[in-house]
Order: structure tokens, then sequence, then C-alpha cells
């Protein structure tokens, strides 16, 4: 490399300076850029760690420490989209739904492709504030249109917004992506009776009927349906099968809502679970869940009653009364409670102290048909049989479709050569449940309906 000559050594001596101020306000702008840059973020986060504040004091410990967990990572990381929609899952699965909400806004406005955070959000607004769930529903199914159940919710909300083309167009994605499920179907057939598309709306319910037969709610949208179009001895017969299915709101196939369901803490949720176990006959598991939610919160009374019939399950009849006696100490006026006392002391045999249980749950609740009905059998073991008739009358007056106290209703009212009105319980057992031969044997030794 060549020295510089004299003529380049000074034209770089002058051309320095320049050099030196453009860099000295590129520099200048940089770091105010990095300043403004720093400031933002610094405000950013500020924002970020102002986490919703959550109420605790009525919850379990339970549930405190699963909140804090979550709150504790949100701190730790407070620009962390992730971090911010598991603290809204938590806050959702608790039911503060509206310190949920601000979880995922903030989730979403960190990571905007996320589907997750808009679509749990609509499913946390959906029940307050439907159009601010369709707008996220709406957003979502933008980021995700392959996602079925989000076109079935948003199509859901559209419909009680009676946005009715929009609700067409997102209820039929639903059902091309969600073919087994009922919720689509129904929704189209409630749809198109809105509309006032009877044939349309007619077709869609038969195939709810078809995908769902054992689905109280696709009966009684038919019957509502045929009873529009004066079909009315078709609208009676649906009417008569719903009435004898459970009454239970429509599932949600939806395992997003699944995974906030599964983050559930509380002693309710526990009781959800130890009834799943019983059903599949494990009470020992649901013992022992049962015993551990005692232990940490012991403020609701259907914990102690499920404990008490897990016990008997296990046949432990003094663990379950010792149980239930501390259930009847903690929560006096729990109809439950004395319902369960009821149960045990049956068990046992001591039909007196039985009866005065179920007698009592009653004056808690008088709707009580099951209480009513239990108060029936016992006092027809006691041989009281006007006393049982009485209640088992009152059982079907509370739950008109209570097949079984229909049942021994007619059958003491024909000990009692009072056929008539015996038979009118009898033919109702066959209504509600028409493959019960026992209803159906009495009825043939009854004859002819007297006159």
């Amino acid at each position: 490399m060549t020295a510089p000559t004299p003529e380049t050594k000074a034209s770089e001596e002058q051309k320095r300076p320049r050099f030196r101020t453009v860099l000295i306000v590129v520099l200048t702008i940089a770091t105010a850029g990095a300043a403004a840059w720093m400031l933002n973020r610094s405000a950013g986060r500020l924002s970020l760690v102002e986490q919703p504040e959550v109420d605790l004091a009525s919850s379990s410990r339970a549930v405190v420490q699963t909140i804090q967990q979550a709150q504790t990572r949100v701190d730790s990381s407070p620009d962390d989209a992730i971090a911010w929609g598991e603290l809204g899952m938590v806050l959702f699965a608790h039911q503060f739904e509206a310190e949920a909400r601000a979880c995922f806004e903030q989730a979403e406005r960190l990571d905007p492709q996320e589907f997750r955070w808009p679509y749990l959000h609509g499913v946390c607004a959906a029940a307050t504030d439907r159009t601010a769930a369709a707008d996220l529903f709406h957003r979502a199914v933008t980021l995700k249109p392959e996602e079925g159940i989000a076109h079935n919710r948003l199509g859901e909300v559209l419909l009680d917004l009676a946005r009715y083309e929009e609700t067409a167009f997102h209820l039929e994605a639903a059902q091309r992506l969600l073919p087994r499920d009922v919720r689509p179907l129904l929704a189209l057939a409630r749809l198109e009776h809105l509309r006032g598309r009877s044939q349309a709306a007619l077709t869609w319910a038969e195939q709810a009927v078809r995908a769902a037969p054992q689905e109280r709610a696709v009966y009684e949208l038919l019957a509502i349906i045929h009873a529009t179009g004066s079909e009315q001895v078709a609208a009676r017969r649906a009417l008569e099968i719903a009435q004898t299915l459970p009454d239970r709101p429509l599932r949600w196939r939806d395992a997003l809502a699944a995974e906030v369901l599964e983050l559930r803490r509380d002693t309710g949720w526990r009781l959800l679970q130890a009834e799943s176990l019983l059903s599949q006959r494990r009470s020992k598991e649901a013992i022992d869940l049962l015993r551990s939610a005692l232990r940490e919160d012991d403020r609701d009374p259907r914990i102690y009653c499920a404990l008490a019939r897990g016990l008997l399950v296990e046949n432990q009849v003094a663990a379950a009364a010792e149980t239930l006696e501390r259930a009847r100490r903690r929560h006096p006026d729990s109809a439950e409670v004395r319902f369960q006392r009821g149960v045990v002391h049956f068990v046992a045999d001591e039909f007196r102290q039985a009866e005065q249980h179920f007698r009592r749950a009653t004056e808690l609740k008088p709707d009580y048909a099951l209480a009513h009905y239990n108060r029936g059998l016992v006092l027809d073991r006691l041989g009281e049989k006007d006393a049982g008739l009485n209640a088992f009358e009152t059982a079907v007056r509370y739950r008109p479709q209570y097949a079984a106290a229909h049942f021994h209703a007619g059958r003491i009212l024909l000990e009692q050569g009072r056929k008539k009105q015996a038979i009118v319980h009898l033919q109702a057992v066959i209504r509600f449940a028409p493959a019960d031969r026992e209803a159906r044997r009495l009825l043939e030794q009854v004859g002819p309906t007297p006159n």
C-alpha cells in the first residue's frame, strides 16, 4: 500500500471533521431511537406487569396456590404471551372471567398470530358480551379457518345476534368440519326455524336426532318445529321422548375448553372427578380424593355427601354415618346432608330414623323429589301405606316424569283397590319408561280401564 500523497492526506484531514459530524449525528439519532425504544419497552413492561387484581379471599388453598403460580410466571416473563395466556386459562377455569379476559387480551397483543388467545377470550366473553365474542371468534377463525369448533361457536353467537347470513356460513362450515357433532346440526335447525323455513328446519332437526338420540335438547327443538307446523301429534310425541331423557346442557366437544377445565382445583371440580370415579366403580380412589378435598376446604356439603356414598360402596357404613354427622354439624341446613343420612339409615335397616331424615330433607327443600320418593319407600316398608302413597304422589308432582314414583303410587293404589287412579300412574310409567315390564304386567292384571 503506497503512502498517501500530501494532497490526499490533506484531503482526508479535511474530510474527517465532516465524517465525525455525520457519525455524531448518526449516533445521536441511534441513541435517541434506542432511548425511545427503551422507554417504549419500559412502558410496555410497566403495563405488562400490571396484572388484574384477583380477589382470592373466598378461594380454597389449592385454588390460591394454582393462581399464584401462574401469576409468578407472568411476573418472571412479563412479555411472554404464553405466560399471560396460561394465567388467563387458570383464571377462567376458576370463574374469574373479567380478569381472565384481560390476560387473554394481553396474550393476543403479544402474539397476534396465536389462535388460542382470541378463541379462549371469545369463549370467556360469550356468556356476557355476545358482540365482543363474535369479534373474537372471527379473529380466531381468520387465524385458523380449518378449526370447526371456532366456526361453530362463532355461528351460535351470530345466531343469537340475529346475523343470519353470517350464521349460515359459519354453521355450514362447522357441520362440514365436524360431521359427527350434533351442535352444528341443532344450530342450523334453529336458524332455519327462526327464518321461517320449516321444512329445512325439520330436515336439520331430524339429522340431529339421528346424530344424538340420547340428547333431550334435540327432541325439544323437534317438538317446537312440529308444533309451529301444526303437527301437534308429532310435537307431543317428541316432547314425551324429551321428558324421558336427562335434563342437561348440550356438551361442547372442545379440546381447548377441556384444557381449561383440567386446570380447575376448586372443590366443585374435585367433586366432579370423584363422581366420575364412583361411576367407574373406583370408589377407593374417589374416597382418597374426597378426603383430600375436605382437608383443604370443608365449605361444600356435597363433598361430605359424595364421601359418604363412596364409603357405603365400600360397605363402611359406620364411617359414612360419622362423616355425615360431621357434615350435619358443619352444615345444619343442608337438605343433601339430611338426605344422605337417611340413605345410611336405610342401608342399615333403620327405617324410622331414615324416615325422619328424609322428611327433614323435604322440609329444607320442598321440591326435593328424590327425598319424597325415598321417604315413600321407607313408609311403605313401615306399613304406613297412605303416608307412603302421599310421598310418592308428591314426588311426581315435583317431577312429573318420575317413572319409579309413578310405579309405586300405582302399586299401592292397586293394593287398596283403587284401580282407576292406579291406571293413571301405571300408564305414566309406560309413557316415561316404555321398557318397564312390571308396570305392563300390573296393567294387564287390572284389565280394561274401569268406567
